[in-house]
């Protein structure tokens, strides 16, 4: 055999062992420590879409958390990161939502993530969220007021972001899964 053609096998060999090998980090689950928001935040019940749901009284505010999970091997949207959800989102706003804005705003580091924030809007109506993606794991928690509590959003974001850095994400061992 040519010194060439073993070389050749070799990158072969080598490339498909690279290729072959799976990234543990995108295809992670982590589970989610939830902080406890500011004083005036009650718990409230919710449905089995939200992780959880606290209501403010006195501002009209709510915050809502949601979790998408996939336990598996591959992560099937590896492209579908933090900042490319959000900038999706906002696309599909402006395409599907008329009358509401929607603008990707700034990004607020938390324990084992991070999170992008985009505001949207209609005259009555104000929602902001946030994307956290690690791994196989979506998290979102949205900031949202309607009629006269939807000027508050913007006033209470110091505090939404305050609370956004305190959340914090560890991997989950699923091997006795």
């Amino acid at each position: 055999m040519s010194v060439s053609v073993v070389l050749l096998l070799a990158a072969g060999l080598i490339y498909t062992a690279v290729k072959g090998r799976k990234d543990d980090n995108l295809t992670a689950n982590f589970d989610i420590h939830i902080p406890k928001p500011t004083n005036g935040w009650r718990a409230l019940p919710h449905g089995p879409q939200a992780y959880f749901l606290y209501g403010h009284p006195e501002k009209g505010l709510y915050i809502r958390g949601s979790v998408s999970q996939m336990i598996n091997d591959v992560n099937p949207t590896p492209d579908l990161d933090r900042d490319n959800l959000a900038k999706l989102i906002v696309d599909n706003t402006h395409d599907n939502m008329p009358g509401w804005t929607a603008v990707v705003a700034d990004k607020v580091e938390a324990k084992g993530t991070s999170f992008r924030i985009v505001r949207r809007s209609e005259k009555r109506h104000v929602v902001v969220t946030a994307f956290a993606v690690k791994g196989n794991t979506t998290f979102l928690v949205s900031l949202s007021g309607r009629d006269g509590s939807a000027a508050e959003v913007d006033k209470d974001m110091t505090e939404f972001r305050q609370f956004l850095s305190n959340f914090e994400m560890t991997k989950t061992d699923l091997s006795n899964w």
